[in-house]
């Protein structure tokens, strides 16, 4: 492997493509509007006991200021079969969740059907690294699917997981 230096932030982008990472839409309820976005710096498993995962968003985002404000958010780990909602979800213009009908909780937060993975989640604590901020989630409540794989985003595109024969941990 070839070590190059830093010298541009299209270099660190495109360096970090290489690093598969699973697409969450983060969706709640925020003064009568459905607010969401997709993250594509999403990890669960931070802390098992108490549960806790973390989210990544540009420190800049109006979304993210919008949802802030929830109670509570709605993480979806996007399935494989929902990679025509990314860019959707991403849009900076129109309605976000045309044709979609997400399940709401009674704190707010909205989840999507066919996702891998649903947490119900409030943000814990914000740190402030360069241009992100890092959301710790203290998860409130979570369901997942054994039928669904997650979708995957690599080298700025989508993908899938395929599974192993077997549990690399039993």
């Amino acid at each position: 492997m070839q070590r190059m230096p830093l010298s541009t932030r299209q270099d660190v982008e495109e360096a970090f493509t290489r690093s598969p990472t699973s697409l969450a839409a983060v969706a709640a309820r925020v003064g009568g509007e459905l607010v969401g976005m997709v993250a594509s710096t999403f990890e669960t498993g931070v802390s098992f006991d108490p549960p806790r995962a973390l989210l990544s968003v540009r420190s800049g985002s109006r979304t993210w200021r919008a949802l802030r404000r929830s109670r509570s958010l709605g993480i979806s780990l996007l399935s494989e079969q929902q990679g025509g909602l990314v860019r959707q979800l991403s849009s900076r213009t129109g309605d976000r969740f045309a044709g979609l009908d997400p399940v709401e909780t009674p704190d707010g937060a909205a989840l999507l059907p066919g996702a891998a993975l649903w947490l119900e989640a409030e943000s814990d604590n914000e740190i402030a690294v360069g241009d992100h901020q890092l959301v710790l989630l203290a998860v409130a409540d979570l369901r997942s699917s054994s039928e669904a794989r997650p979708l995957i985003y690599w080298q700025r595109g989508l993908g899938r997981i395929e599974p192993t024969a077997a549990p690399l941990f039993p």
